[in-house]
């Protein structure tokens, strides 16, 4: 980010020391790191719209596989409905049932955590439409 060097000078902060050759501590400075009001001052607007952007086609993909998983649980319901017999309440069927309901809310989870930041990046507007 081209005003990083001034940001961090400004904040009593200094940009991570690679001379030792371990990079994994080393803080990474994103668009969303950097409060709102210094943000495109600090960042350059290409790189915070490809971050609003990226986050934007996670929500979608979330919101997919959200779909995709409560669809998925409906049909097991409705299947073990019409088969009463055949399909009772086991382990094996609860656990079928508990994993997609997990993988549901780890979606949604997600889906709140890349919302929040779009909102944290650019405040609400047209996108959340």
């Amino acid at each position: 980010m081209p005003g990083l060097q001034q940001y961090l000078a400004d904040h009593n902060e200094s940009l991570p020391n690679f001379d030792d050759g371990i990079p994994e501590p080393a803080k990474l400075w994103f668009p969303l790191a950097v409060p709102l009001v210094s943000r495109f001052t600090v960042g350059s607007v290409r790189a915070v719209e490809t971050v609003i952007k990226l986050r934007q086609y996670r929500c979608f993909e979330s919101l997919a596989s959200l779909r995709r998983y409560l669809s998925l649980r409906t049909r097991m319901i409705l299947d073990q409905s019409t088969k009463p017999n055949g399909h009772r309440l086991s382990t094996r069927s609860q656990k079928a049932f508990s994993s997609v309901l997990d993988q549901a809310n780890n979606t949604a989870q997600r889906y709140r955590r890349d919302r929040k930041a779009i909102l944290e990046l650019c405040g609400r507007g047209d996108w959340e439409q």
